[in-house]
């Protein structure tokens, strides 16, 4: 790759004003001009705050996105959403901006580590969840194949395959097309990132997709208890949540196993085994009033009420839907005592 280099932060510390400076800085050194091309080559954190940098250079310059990690392949830099944390508040600075080109390569997944796994795989799950359930068998099918090689719950959390990846992409793309700017459908795509933001902004210690995760989990609840869907359906999306909480880094150890069916397989014939989340997590999550708090911060809230984004079934999602913040509060105090229940 011809020209300069300007190296940043990775992940979340990538998203400051500190950043985005330097991104600026490092353009107005080397003259860059309205038709120059910010070429951003990282994770979702640097495809956020590249993107950001372009769309202020000189009132907006071309930018392409290099995603390297599979967070930023199946989500994050796809979608023309740039921002930096501003305020302890996450992404609450930022514009649409879309790259002009996009450009992957799956080899570069071979060097991702378990928590970058998972962050990956927490977005396939939310897309298959939200959006497509021909993606969410396959991912079923997908995990009944590695148990059968032996490669689960053992060892390093496998990567998708190149089909997943791109069915899983294949749903951003069909729901942002439809809705760039984030009027209705597209607010789908927030499913499990209302809780999600606020736990990433109450501590640093949760990556992204450890935040999804366990947003999805409260969120189906919530979704369940407003019977605002079928109890089969719910276990279902549970069931292969809880497949991955192994691989998530929260949970303490546990060598119990615990059947996950899949659509061929009744529980306990044959079905899915990996080890048991049930002993908890590895920390307390937040107290309601810290997590209220970033809650208000959300993109979605309206004069104070939320609206959430919440599964109707497998593969289908509902939007704007209100839920009386009393409700949501007692049934917070209740699942993060035990969010894996």
């Amino acid at each position: 790759m011809d020209g300069p280099l300007c190296i940043v932060n990775s992940g979340e510390a990538a998203k400051s004003w500190t950043s985005l400076s330097s991104i600026l800085e490092f353009l107005l050194k080397h003259h860059a001009d309205q038709q120059s091309v910010l070429v951003v080559v990282g994770g979702g954190a640097l495809s956020d705050v590249g993107g950001l940098a372009a769309s202020l250079f000189k009132r907006g310059i071309r930018w392409v996105s290099v995603p390297t990690t599979l967070l930023a392949m199946v989500d994050a830099a796809w979608g023309g959403k740039t921002a930096i944390n501003f305020g302890g508040v996450k992404n609450s600075v930022g514009v649409y901006h879309w790259p002009v080109h996009w450009i992957y390569d799956q080899a570069m997944l071979q060097s991702l580590n378990e928590r970058q796994r998972f962050d990956g795989w927490a977005e396939i799950l939310k897309h298959a969840i939200i959006g497509d359930s021909g993606l969410f068998q396959e991912i079923q099918a997908f995990w009944s194949s590695q148990h059968e090689k032996g490669q689960v719950p053992i060892g390093l959390l496998p990567l998708p395959t190149q089909d997943l990846i791109e069915c899983a992409l294949q749903v951003k793309i069909r729901i942002v097309q439809q809705d760039p700017n984030e009027r209705n459908l597209r607010c789908l795509l927030n499913y499990g990132h209302t809780l999600a933001h606020a736990l990433e902004s109450s501590s640093p210690h949760y990556s992204h997709g450890q935040a999804v995760w366990l947003g999805m989990l409260f969120e189906l609840q919530l979704a369940s208890h407003s019977n605002l869907i079928a109890e089969d359906e719910a276990l279902r999306i549970l069931e292969i949540l809880r497949a991955f909480a192994p691989y998530s880094g929260l949970l303490r150890h546990s060598t119990e196993l615990i059947d996950i069916p899949t659509n061929d397989t009744p529980r306990g014939r044959g079905a899915i085994q990996t080890l048991s989340p049930m002993t908890g997590l590895f920390t307390n999550l937040p107290d309601w009033k810290t997590i209220w708090n970033f809650m208000l911060q959300d993109k979605k809230t309206r004069s104070g009420k939320l609206t959430w984004a919440l599964p109707a079934k497998v593969g289908l999602g509902q939007t704007g839907v209100q839920i009386p913040n009393d409700k949501v509060m007692d049934l917070y105090k209740i699942w993060s005592s035990n969010p894996l229940i």
